[in-house]
C-alpha cells in the first residue's frame, strides 16, 4: 500500500507543479486528497481480499494448511522486523526524555575542564 500512497503523492505534487503552481484553480485540497488516500486504500484492500479468496477457492486442505502456515511464518518475521525497529527507534525519545526532565544525568555532554 505504502507504493500506493507514494504514487499519490507523486501525482499531487505533479498536479500541484504542473498545472496548478500558483493554485490559482484550487486542484488540489484537503479533502479531495484524504478522499483520494481513502479511495487507494480501498481499491487496494479489495484487491487483496478478492485475490486472497479466488487464490484459495477450489484447494485441497491440506494445501490451505501450508498456506496458513507459510502466512504465519511470514506474519511472524514482519512482526520481528516491525517490533526490532520500534524498539530501536524509540530509545532515543526515552533517553531525550530522562534529560529533559533529570538534566543530571545527561552523560553526553562534553565536558570542557582544562586540566
Amino acid at each position: 500500500m505504502s507504493i500506493f500512497s507514494t504514487l499519490a503523492i507523486a501525482f499531487q505534487r505533479f498536479v500541484v507543479i504542473r498545472l496548478d503552481p500558483f493554485g490559482n484553480r484550487n486542484l488540489v485540497t484537503a479533502p479531495r486528497s484524504m478522499a483520494v488516500c481513502v479511495i487507494i486504500w480501498f481499491i487496494v484492500l479489495f484487491g487483496y481480499t478478492v485475490t486472497r479468496v479466488s487464490l484459495q477457492v477450489g484447494l485441497p486442505s491440506d494445501v490451505q494448511a501450508r498456506c496458513a502456515d507459510q502466512n504465519r511464518k511470514i506474519l511472524l518475521t514482519f512482526g520481528l522486523v516491525v517490533g526490532t525497529t520500534f524498539v530501536a527507534w524509540a530509545m532515543f525519545p526515552c533517553v531525550l526524555l530522562i534529560v529533559s526532565f533529570a538534566p543530571h544525568l545527561n552523560y553526553f555532554e562534553v565536558s570542557s575542564t582544562a586540566g
